[in-house]
């Protein structure tokens, strides 16, 4: 059964998404407050918002996998992570090329056809993404993992801690980098009974804990997000603890514009730089504007809300295709039976 406060975890995590590349896209350009801002901002939220998204894509790998068995549940991966990112890598790519004067960082034909060993843009994730699943997949054991678990999860985390020392060859770094929260969540789906009993106590407590590590990270250490090691895993599983905390919270007030976005966050992951960087073009090269507090608002919420609008369209006007892979089957069987 889904847990109702991860859609609200997907929710907060896709506004930090949204809102970390609009930020970044507007530094690129030029139009920030300050470059102490940016950095602490922009640290402060790659510190956490994607081991989130992993830990999260983590919780219903066993359940799942028991379902459907290793060939479909890989099949299935293929569907919904491989086919989407290869579309929408060569509609972004495409349109990047194009507009490539107008744009921060300028692409290529040869930026295009290199998805398959390049992931472009923050189209990186699904590649990370189906890497984890895939390997995760290939340690499953159903009669031993609930045994093995733990041992993975501490295996990983000695790789996140050394990361900078093992080599990146074919991407290795996206294992080292997200394996042991993807398996955190797969150890944390034990424990929805007490994570649904979670109380406003407990998430002030979490939420103190958050923001003291995270000045004590930023602050009194004067680390970054890009400072691995076991600091920088205490701080993202504390963080995510946080999330999960006000995530359940704000489940039982029944916030639905919240969870609709957690529910639409795959959709928005892949259409929203189309949307905010367009925003962001027309705002700066057309009509002058460079107040950076216009932007990243007007850049967030477009970049939140027009593709769930271009969501609405695809399902109206049955253009499923751009979001996953048509299952022509489907439909000669259905042929078949007229």
């Amino acid at each position: 059964m889904r847990e109702a406060w991860v859609d609200y975890a997907k929710g907060i995590g896709i506004i930090l998404v949204v809102f970390g590349h609009v930020n970044r896209g507007l530094y690129s350009a030029g139009i920030h407050l300050s470059e102490s801002f940016y950095q602490l901002t922009d640290s402060v939220i790659y510190s956490f918002h994607m081991p989130l998204f992993f830990f999260l894509s983590g919780l219903f790998f066993v359940q799942s996998l028991d379902r459907k068995g290793k060939s479909r549940f890989i099949i299935s991966k293929i569907d919904t992570i491989v086919y989407p990112y290869i579309i929408w890598s060569l509609l972004q790519g495409t349109v990047e090329v194009v507009l490539s004067r107008y744009t921060n960082n300028a692409a290529s034909l040869k930026d295009l056809i290199g998805l398959f060993t390049h992931p472009r843009a923050q189209f990186w994730f699904l590649y990370a993404l189906f890497m984890v699943f895939f390997i995760a997949t290939l340690l499953y054991n159903k009669n031993k993992f609930n045994y093995i678990l733990p041992i993975l999860i501490v295996v990983s985390a000695g790789l996140y801690v050394c990361q900078d020392s093992l080599s990146k060859s074919y991407h290795f770094g996206y294992i080292t980098s997200f394996m042991v929260f993807f398996l955190l969540g797969a150890l944390a789906i034990h424990y929805s009974a007490a994570i649904a009993r979670i109380n406003i106590t407990t998430s002030l407590i979490a939420a103190l804990v958050f923001v003291l590590l995270e000045w004590v990270f930023h602050g009194y250490l004067g680390l970054t997000y890009t400072d691995t090691g076991l600091y920088s895993m205490i701080l993202a599983i504390a963080a995510i603890i946080f999330i999960i905390s006000l995530s359940v919270l704000l489940a039982k007030a029944d916030i639905a514009w919240l969870r609709r976005l957690g529910e639409l966050s795959m959709v928005i992951y892949l259409m929203h730089i189309l949307a905010a960087s367009g925003l962001r073009i027309v705002l700066a090269k057309f009509l002058h504007v460079n107040n950076w507090s216009a932007h990243v608002l007007a850049g967030t919420l477009f970049g939140l809300i027009v593709p769930m609008v271009a969501y609405y369209f695809i399902q109206k006007m049955h253009l499923n295709f751009l979001l996953e892979r048509p299952r022509f089957h489907n439909v000669q069987r259905k042929e078949k039976t007229l």
